[in-house]
């Protein structure tokens, strides 16, 4: 067994980290010191370290991937010079990789459970973890420390890709190594606070470690989407988009101003509810989208009312038509979209037509509670709110057009974006905010968001990635996010 340490200016702790690492009895300790001016060289001589000195200061995870490209074990355990760990909850680790395991994660899903809504980088985990297909793993990442990789893993990741984390456990799980968080280590209370945390970085507006670790995301989105495709694997509902290019134009050149897209619900029964509720906010129009079972069980609710037009899909995926239905049928500017079963009411209805009316080009009801309740298993909603951060518009959320209800404006969002892209409604919201269409964020007072278990969530997912690779195609494979200073060229 090895141990790698990188190490700047920590001789207040590193005997104690040191004394611990000593206790599982390595075959070797690397210490790689980088950017230190005090005395912890000295200190780790003494412990019998075997030194790697640089002058210069590193940067991020650098010297974690010099480390391992030195290392002679066939376990390598990685921790860091200013966390102390003891030496029995480092076991776990080195216990993993000896029972069979490729690479062994700190275990921290504890954070995805709290009722607080999560940190960024707890967002950016969970969220690349599901586009993975790990959902699994929660937020658990090589970023995090401790954890432990075999020395062949290491040999099959690439010892220089060790210095982007996020792309390294990317590559493990891409090649079918075998990942598991096998116990809890708190570094999160333990990790010193340092200016790097919270100075901003100007071009993003996030703190500089923040905006690293979101490019590190993004980088290992750009590996996901170049090895799967630009879908990363999540299947689209190939049927209902070769429909779209089939439907015709019924627009009559009717005075209208408000319609609504209804989307039906498998086994739903609020139809006629829900009409009535949007005929009382003021839609004049309604277009109903569903499968041929679901529009003959309720073609009673729909003869009812005066002005509608039904359009019928071959499965239950409706999202892939919707705006595309409205753009091309519907014949107010203003529409809003709606589920049969969103049991929603008119003053909500009306809210979303209002804001459009008053200038808005897409406006949405408050979701941030699923953030604060839900988000262990809302992946949808995760995903919509990483998508928020990597267009540094962190304070939408996880709001976006993958959750309904909302309302557009379908002349505004025509006059910048392609019609070909309406199929993915994650797309269309990350180039209407690239636009500088105005978005409205509506908080009702009793209406109480949910999750929709009648939502397609893996095709919502590559609708996600979807919309990521066209980012990462516009920007670079960071999405413009700084890459923290790293000293790439020492590698």
């Amino acid at each position: 067994m090895s141990v790698v340490v990188p190490v700047q200016n920590e001789e207040h702790i590193i005997n104690q980290v040191l004394e611990e690492l000593r206790k599982i009895q390595p075959k070797e300790i690397i210490l790689v010191l980088n950017g230190s001016n005090d005395k912890t060289g000295e200190i780790a001589k003494n412990h019998g370290c075997k030194i790697i000195y640089y002058e210069e200061a590193l940067g991020n995870d650098i010297g974690r991937a010099i480390g391992a490209k030195h290392c002679t074990g066939d376990c390598i355990l990685f921790v860091d010079g200013d966390i102390k760990v003891q030496y029995k909850e480092l076991q776990h680790f080195i216990n993993a990789i000896r029972e069979g395991f490729d690479v062994a994660l700190n275990d921290l899903s504890f954070l995805a459970n709290s009722k607080t809504r999560p940190h960024f980088t707890t967002v950016s985990k969970i969220a690349v973890n599901e586009y993975m297909y790990q959902s699994a793993l929660s937020l658990n990442s090589l970023l995090a420390v401790p954890h432990a990789l075999s020395k062949n893993a290491i040999n099959i990741i690439g010892w220089k890709n060790l210095a982007d984390p996020i792309l390294a456990q990317a590559i493990a799980v891409a090649k079918g190594l075998r990942v598991c968080a096998p116990t809890t280590v708190d570094v999160i209370t333990t990790n010193r606070i340092r200016p790097i945390h919270i100075q901003l970085d100007e071009k993003s507006g996030f703190p500089k470690t923040t905006s690293r670790i979101i490019g590190d995301h993004l980088r290992a989105i750009r590996y996901i989407v170049d090895t799967y495709g630009p879908r990363g694997g999540f299947k689209s509902s190939t049927k209902n988009r070769q429909q779209l290019y089939k439907l015709i134009s019924t627009k009559s050149k009717k005075d209208i101003k408000n319609s609504a897209v209804i989307m039906l619900s498998e086994h739903g029964n609020k139809l006629e509810a829900t009409l009535k509720e949007a005929e009382n906010a003021g839609v004049e129009e309604v277009i109903v989208i569903g499968n041929k079972n679901d529009i003959n069980n309720k073609k009673g609710d729909i003869t009812n009312f005066n002005s509608i037009q039904i359009i019928e899909c071959e499965n239950n995926s409706f999202f892939s038509i919707a705006l595309t239905a409205a753009n091309r049928h519907a014949n107010a500017n203003i529409c809003v979209f709606l589920e049969e079963n969103n049991s929603i009411k008119s003053k909500e209805i009306k809210s979303l037509l209002q804001s459009i009316d008053s200038g808005a080009g897409i406006s949405l009801l408050e979701r941030k509670q699923l953030l604060e309740t839900d988000k262990a298993f809302d992946s949808v909603s995760i995903g919509q709110y990483f998508i928020n951060m990597c267009i540094s518009k962190p304070e939408l959320l996880n709001n976006g057009l993958s959750s309904l209800p909302f309302a557009i404006n379908t002349l505004k969002i025509s006059e910048v974006i392609e019609e070909e892209h309406y199929c993915n409604s994650t797309l269309v919201f990350l180039k209407a905010m690239l636009a500088g269409i105005k978005v409205d964020v509506i908080n009702p007072t009793n209406w109480v968001p949910s999750i929709n278990k009648n939502m397609q969530k893996e095709e919502i997912l590559g609708d996600q990635l979807e919309a990521l690779t066209f980012l990462l195609n516009i920007t670079n494979e960071r999405g413009g996010f700084t890459d923290g200073g790293r000293r790439r060229e020492f590698l």
